[in-house]
């Protein structure tokens, strides 16, 4: 693509309408993101889940919240694709494949965790520009500025670690098998609070994993998470995002 822009250029009605038909679809995205949150929170992809098809106020029973929200609630994400809606009997239910991504936390492909992190990262927006228009001009580091964050990954990184964690998993990681089955050193450089570690500890008790990260409050949840366990085969310190030494298999 020609980056090169001519002085006076002028827009052009295709690309412009292409733009801002993407940005509309962005802007459809962040307008569901509270919804979405809300629903993890109050524990209505929960409630649906469990209950099958039900009305508004049968959620709102289950779910122990105001009726009339609910409603509101349901029909938008019926209308985003989110949620199955009957016209017939007014009642919402949630697919299979809904219920992986919105309401099952073991499923490889739950996302609450990645909207959470899109809540995070809006809610320390303010503490990231503090950083970057300090006097210095430096930046903070990215999990000491956002606090927030740090707890988000953490809830979205277990589900993306389960297929390496599983024999049925992709073909590409037969290699990684082989290697953490024996003694192998295996260092996750910026682990946060350090879910995915602790899942792969579990999976592979010949490996030793190290996590690491600059975020001391992340490294202690972490620690925490571990149990017992924290010391062998595992364990996590705070050190800036390099793993020192040889002999770490990946």
């Amino acid at each position: 693509m020609d980056m090169m822009i001519a002085e006076g250029a002028v827009p052009s009605p295709e690309p412009l309408g292409a733009l801002v038909g993407r940005m509309l679809g962005e802007l459809g995205a962040v307008a569901m993101l509270p919804l979405v949150r809300l629903g993890d929170r109050l524990g209505r992809h929960a409630a649906l889940a469990e209950a099958g098809p039900v009305t508004p106020a049968g959620l709102a029973l289950r779910a122990g919240t105001q009726e009339r929200l609910t409603r509101e609630w349901l029909s938008a994400h019926a209308a985003a694709g989110h949620l199955d809606h009957d016209p017939a009997t007014g009642r919402f239910a949630m697919t299979p494949e809904q219920r992986m991504v919105f309401a099952d936390a073991d499923s490889p492909v739950f996302m609450q965790g990645a909207f959470e992190i899109a809540e995070a990262s809006m809610a320390d927006l303010g503490q990231v520009e503090r950083g970057r228009s300090a006097a210095t001009g430096a930046a903070p580091a990215i999990t000491a500025a956002v606090p927030a964050c740090s707890a988000a990954w953490n809830a979205s990184s277990a589900p993306a670690a389960a297929p390496i964690c599983s024999r049925s998993g992709c073909r590409r990681w037969r290699a990684w098998w082989r290697s953490w089955n024996r003694a192998a050193r295996v260092a996750d450089i910026g682990c946060g609070h350090g879910a995915s570690v602790v899942l792969m500890a579990q999976a592979f008790p010949l490996a030793r994993f190290t996590g690491f990260d600059c975020h001391t409050a992340s490294i202690a949840c972490a620690r925490k998470a571990a149990g017992p366990a924290r010391e062998e085969p595992l364990g996590f310190h705070h050190h800036h995002l390099r793993a020192r030494g040889s002999g770490w298999a990946m």
